[in-house]
């Protein structure tokens, strides 16, 4: 099931042409072509996923929160040491993410009833509220993903990169 139509993805497509091309000017010449390649599409998909945080409204976080409220979304609630070791990031960064979300009201600190020393974060209403609009722009990024690879290689390019995630860590 598609999550956006086809013209739809053309017009979000359409938006980056002009941040593309002006990517293409970094070398990926020699042994940096993949590294380089890696670093100019994780900052065009920052860039995509800010764009739609803006155009619904969103001001006060940036798209550093995704992973910490995917893993709300899906858990509920979680200690920030599990928060930290499922996003991949140190603990310090993930309390100054935590901190942010909890002082925009999108989350807020819980007492752990199983262990004092630690506190579980939880999503508010407002922070729950995120997660159609985190979904839609996911799905929108699959699907240009899907359009401009096709499935076959798009599924490929997943493996790859749960691969080398798993190498690099």
């Amino acid at each position: 099931v598609r999550c956006l139509t086809k013209i739809r993805v053309q017009i979000l497509a359409s938006a980056f042409i002009k941040e593309k091309k002006a990517m293409s000017t970094i070398s990926t010449a020699g042994h940096y072509r993949i590294a380089s390649s890696s670093a100019r599409t994780a900052l065009l998909f920052r860039k995509f996923i800010e764009q739609r945080m803006l155009m619904a409204g969103i001001k006060d976080i940036v798209p550093a929160h995704g992973d910490v409220l995917a893993i709300l979304f899906q858990r509920g609630r979680a200690s920030m040491s599990e928060l930290a070791q499922q996003s991949g990031r140190t603990k310090a960064t993930t309390t100054v993410l935590i901190d942010k979300l909890v002082k925009t009201g999108y989350a807020k600190r819980c007492v752990n009833a199983t262990d004092a020393r630690s506190t579980l974060i939880e999503l508010t209403d407002k922070g729950r509220s995120l997660e159609p609009l985190f979904e839609e722009i996911s799905c929108a990024m699959d699907d240009m993903i899907e359009q401009t690879l096709g499935k076959e290689k798009a599924d490929a390019l997943q493996d790859a990169l749960a691969r080398l995630i798993v190498a690099f860590s």
